[in-house]
């Protein structure tokens, strides 16, 4: 297609009404599905394919603009004794959670937190951590949550860069605390809201293991404050003005803030409703996603109370106490990464189990190869779980989720379809040209009403390099993920660019060379990773983790090494051969558990035997 042309058709639809996006778009799914004969454009961001996979309803849909707190409340109106939070037991409904909201509305205005006011909150999944979310929220306040994990310099740069007005906080970081002046502390026990038995002994055991601060004013206080309290709580608010600032794990390049609003928040909300997903007002859902992530606060907190969903909180657990979690809770919804999937699989517990009750299992974060998914997939159904394993796509700045398969869009290895308002598009990272065409890889760019103002804390230039607005004024993320379309819309990651390895000026997809590796029946995990290198810029190392029963196999680790030289040597360029091997017990994870590439970086080539293969590899001296 002439390049003109495209920018004149782009800048046309640029120009569309609401009204008129409607109609193109239910013109768009008739052509994709075959209703309407004609050509299309060739361009996938044009042709938006994927539309077949939503209903008419759901395309002609408008989003409301309000408050993240007046979605939740308008959608529970005449559901006030509905359950939404179950915490070990005690089950809190609409009605409680309502009025807990208001008690710490009424507490932050008496500590004269306002409008605009940054209140930071460090906590697990609580049901304090809910009523605190909201409560900012519908004062018009911004919420910042932070990782209770973080270290002590950390928390006082990110109190010092937000002028926060309160910090509330789980009560074991009071240590951390001890220098943080002239900001009110609100400290919280994880056992406020136990059953009164378990809290009762959960109590004794914490009592002297509490470290005061001058400065603070303890959760049950604070409550009495809001109790006592005449102040009006009256719900605000103002289009397009930051609601959320949440932190971006710092993984990779630098840990910033992302400025969300109550537009993005509420826009995740509005798509999966639309998204044939088929969530169920009544069901329950198994929250193991923390509050101080994009996921936690909106695809799981948020998403739960918004459709009447009961949230079962889990405030810590580590990856191999899923099944113990599954099995107690018999949850219906379960949102969760690849490695509590396989967890599940491999666990005892799960062996003769009937999941009958699983009806919905989203599973992100991380890649999970296709082996694995069909393994999963078959462990489901051999144990009646209604669910398929649907994996899904989106990053902090896009307010965690961007696209997710459903049944109908089921295919191994892909992240579904874009949300119904999202506009996905590749482009060839050389030309920085939109790619024609499906199964061709480039960068995933997307335009979503979810998509941040910008970062926090940081200077203009980190905003600017993954935001920009096009000729148009459309506005694009530039996902820094090497992607592809198939025919019918579905999108596949292919890996990252910035994972991308450069060896003396030549490009190594870790991707794929995994993709071979991981082949070898005896490896469990593999992760190729970028070395600093003095001569060579950069040199590929293979992180591996075998399988249990070959772990203290010499032997069999001399031949993974020999399997992977061969592979690499029949399938790639000589300048992909790995310049060492790693064997460890288990790969690094961050604390959501994805993979910790950076730790693997750091890590290097850790074996002396190892290190003796760089000499046979150094092929480009």
């Amino acid at each position: 297609m002439d390049s003109n042309y495209l920018k004149e058709l782009k800048a046309k639809i640029s120009k569309l009404s609401d009204d008129e996006l409607k109609l193109r778009d239910l013109y768009l799914k008739k052509l994709a599905n075959g209703e309407l004969q004609g050509p299309s454009v060739g361009y996938m961001s044009i042709d938006k394919p994927w539309l077949k996979y939503y209903d008419d309803s759901s395309i002609t849909s408008d989003f409301k603009p309000m408050s993240i707190y007046d979605l939740m409340h308008v959608s529970n109106i005449g559901h006030e004794n509905d359950t939404v939070i179950n915490y070990f037991g005690k089950k809190i409904s609409y009605k409680e959670l309502e009025k807990n909201i208001d008690i710490v509305a009424k507490a932050l205005l008496e500590l004269g937190v306002q409008k605009g006011d940054i209140v930071m909150m460090s906590l697990p999944n609580i049901p304090e951590a809910e009523y605190v979310f909201y409560a900012v929220n519908k004062i018009g306040a911004i919420l910042e949550p932070i990782d209770p994990r973080t270290n002590e310099e950390n928390i006082l740069k990110d109190i010092n860069d937000s002028k926060t007005k309160l910090f509330i906080s789980l009560n074991i970081m009071n240590p951390k605390l001890a220098k943080v002046e002239d900001v009110k502390i609100v400290p919280v026990s994880p056992y406020n809201s136990l059953p009164f038995v378990m809290k009762q002994l959960a109590s004794l055991k914490e009592k002297n293991s509490i470290h005061n601060l001058d400065n603070q004013l303890n959760w049950n206080e604070f409550i009495k404050l809001g109790k006592k309290s005449n102040k009006t709580v009256e719900s605000v608010f103002e289009p397009n003005e930051t609601a959320i600032i949440i932190h971006t794990g710092g993984s990779t390049g630098i840990p910033k803030g992302v400025k969300l609003t109550n537009e993005n928040f509420n826009g995740l909300i509005y798509q999966l409703m639309n998204n044939k997903m088929n969530f169920r007002r009544g069901s329950t859902f198994l929250n193991i996603l923390p509050p101080f992530i994009a996921l936690g606060l909106d695809n799981a907190m948020h998403l739960a109370a918004c459709l009447g969903i009961e949230s079962i909180m889990i405030p810590s657990f580590e990856p191999e106490d899923i099944p113990k979690l599954v099995d107690k809770y018999k949850p219906n919804v379960l949102l969760c990464g690849p490695i509590h999937c396989l967890t599940m699989m491999n666990s005892d517990i799960m062996k003769d189990k009937d999941l009958s009750y699983l009806e919905i299992l989203c599973s992100g974060g991380d890649k999970m190869p296709k082996e694995d998914q069909e393994s999963f997939q078959t462990f489901l159904k051999d144990h009646n779980a209604v669910a398929n394993t649907w994996l899904g796509y989106g990053a902090t700045e896009t307010s965690a989720g961007s696209s997710c398969m459903t049944d109908e869009c089921f295919r191994y290895e892909s992240v579904g379809v874009p949300y119904l308002k999202n506009v996905f598009a590749i482009y060839d990272t050389e030309t920085n040209e939109e790619i024609y065409g499906p199964n061709k890889i480039g960068e995933l760019r997307i335009n979503a009403p979810t998509l941040m103002q910008g970062y926090f804390g940081v200077g203009e230039d980190e905003t600017n390099k993954v935001l920009y607005t096009d000729e148009n004024g459309t506005r694009w993320y530039l996902t820094g993920d090497l992607s592809h379309f198939d025919k019918d819309g579905l999108v596949y990651i292919d890996g990252r660019i910035k994972r991308i390895i450069t060896r003396r000026g030549f490009k190594i997809y870790p991707l794929y060379v995994e993709e071979l590796i991981m082949k070898h029946p005896a490896i469990k995990q593999c992760a190729v990773v970028g070395v600093e290198d003095p001569k060579e810029i950069n040199i590929p190392v293979a992180n591996i983790v075998l399988k249990d029963e070959y772990k203290d196999d010499e032997q069999i680790k001399e031949d993974v090494i020999n399997y992977i030289n061969n592979v690499i040597e029949k399938n790639l360029p000589e300048y992909s051969m790995m310049a060492g091997f790693n064997f460890l017990e288990e790969m690094p994870l961050t604390p959501i558990g994805k993979l910790d590439f950076k730790e693997l970086e750091k890590l290097g080539i850790i074996s002396s035997k190892e290190k003796q293969m760089q000499k046979r590899f150094d092929i480009l001296n």
